[in-house]
């Protein structure tokens, strides 16, 4: 077989495996690493919970030394209701891999909310709905239908039937809280409607539901007999993080650890289970994750990378890089006793 039939070939055989895997396939969520960082995608339970309102933009690039080309947008805009004990959040998400090849567009509106089971516990719930749209570009695709014996022939209009290769659905989630002055734990449940995701009229093709729990516990340094010379108002602590979620037949976990002084905060994450293989020359570990941030007044910025360290390092696809920006304007609650705040990393102060 010649150089060039090898190549035609090669190409058709990604390109067929491309579409069943959108298709016909389960697809898998997208994820940020600095998960604390995006709340409300996280769980909708989040969405109030800085009492106050919060505008978050994120943006993520996976491993842009290959040709895949993962880009994720998120806009994130949330409040709280003190006399309702109540808050609304909405999120924007606009995901595209393949240089445009696949697009995943999503709008979710988001509620909670905050119940005092007892001057140091607090329970949250929350609920989210919105239109997920998935979009699947072929117009730049070749199909093996269109090379003849003399090449590739453009005019030649291939016999592959996408029928609808735009997808609109309806997505339901729900997520509860569970947090004291200095632990958490939430539990999340995302497309529990498990939407019919297939682009082919009159087949089915089910979004899997995916479950997260997450939690942490910070650990205050302050008053530590080491650090007593210290400002009592500065923040200044270290805060052991996990998350483990699964859908469909993945499953993943993120663990590792917060610092924080005051104005900057530090983390570092393992993302896998090296105890799990999927096959007995193939561990399961990912990447290592280094975070760094700063806040000024109420403005906050991330910036993340993932190392990656399982066997695709050798293909030097670069990471990922993701770059967070959080904005909170603070609301004034006139003769109202401070709120009891989340333990989690964060990037604001006050009540």
């Amino acid at each position: 077989m010649s150089k060039y039939y090898k190549n035609i070939t090669c190409r058709c055989t990604i390109l067929v495996a491309f579409l069943f895997c959108f298709m016909q396939g389960n697809s898998q969520d997208i994820q940020f690493s600095q998960f604390y960082s995006s709340p409300l995608y996280l769980n909708p339970a989040f969405a109030g919970s800085a009492h106050h309102h919060r505008i978050i933009t994120q943006n993520r690039w996976q491993w842009p030394g290959l040709d895949a080309k993962y880009n994720t947008y998120s806009l994130t805009y949330d409040s709280y209701f003190n006399q309702l004990r109540s808050g609304i959040g909405l999120m924007v998400t606009h995901d595209r891999q393949g240089s445009g090849s696949y697009n995943t567009t999503e709008v979710q509106g988001l509620y909670s909310h905050e119940l005092h089971l007892s001057e140091n516990y607090t329970i949250r719930v929350g609920a989210q709905a919105g239109m997920v749209t998935k979009a699947l570009n072929v117009g730049d695709k070749t199909f093996t239908d269109q090379y003849t014996n003399r090449g590739y022939d453009a005019n030649s209009p291939s016999g592959e039937d996408l029928t609808n290769p735009r997808k609109n659905m309806l997505d339901i989630s729900l997520g509860t809280i569970f947090y004291s002055k200095n632990l958490w734990v939430g539990l999340a449940s995302n497309h529990v409607n498990s939407p019919n995701q297939s682009y082919v009229i009159g087949t089915s093709s089910r979004l899997p539901v995916k479950y997260s729990v997450v939690g942490g516990y910070k650990i205050p340094l302050v008053h530590n007999k080491h650090m007593a010379y210290l400002e009592d108002e500065k923040d200044i602590s270290i805060t052991p993080t996990f998350i483990y979620k699964f859908q469909g037949k993945s499953d993943q976990v993120d663990i590792g650890v917060y610092g924080q002084y005051d104005q900057l905060l530090c983390g570092i994450w393992y993302r896998g289970i090296p105890m799990k293989q999927y096959q007995p020359d193939i561990q399961n570990n990912e990447s290592m994750i280094f975070q760094v941030g700063w806040h000024f007044s109420d403005f906050g910025v991330g910036y993340s990378y993932d190392l990656v360290v399982s066997k695709l390092h050798s293909a030097m696809p670069k990471g990922a890089h993701e770059i967070n920006l959080t904005y909170i304007i603070h609301k004034h609650h006139k003769g109202a006793k401070p709120m009891k705040r989340l333990p989690c990393p964060h990037f604001y102060k006050g009540s």
